[in-house]
């Protein structure tokens, strides 16, 4: 009698560590994610700005540069780049801008990226 309470005691203990493992191991990727989820929608609302901006001709001078601190979160910084290609050709002038928006966090490995090509109306 004895010794199945001590076992079942062990067993306890056993499941409860693995059970906290498992917990702070899903904890993590948790945040990771929210990190990752913020810092796409930091690149999403930085391009959408650029794309609805009825002024192509300063686009950069707007925008182009790196932001240190983003007002209301906290960890995060963001790029924007931009690429200008222009060139007469047969077919008339071709005239474009890609944009590059990278945001980074010390908490995460890998910075989120993306690339759009914005044109004047």
């Amino acid at each position: 009698m004895v010794e199945v309470l001590i076992a079942m005691v062990i067993l306890g203990i056993a499941i409860l560590g693995v059970q906290a493992a498992v917990t702070d191991h899903f904890v993590r990727d948790v945040g990771a994610l929210d990190r990752n989820a913020v810092a796409t929608q930091l690149v999403e609302d930085r391009l959408h700005s650029i794309q609805l901006d009825p002024v192509y001709l300063t686009l950069e001078a707007r925008y182009q540069g790196q932001e240190s601190s983003i007002p209301g979160v906290a960890g995060f910084s963001r790029e924007t780049r931009f690429q200008h290609v222009s060139n007469t050709g047969q077919r008339g002038v071709l005239d474009y801008k890609k944009v590059t928006v990278t945001v980074r966090s010390p908490a995460m490995p890998r910075p989120v990226s993306r690339t759009v090509t914005v044109a004047a109306p």
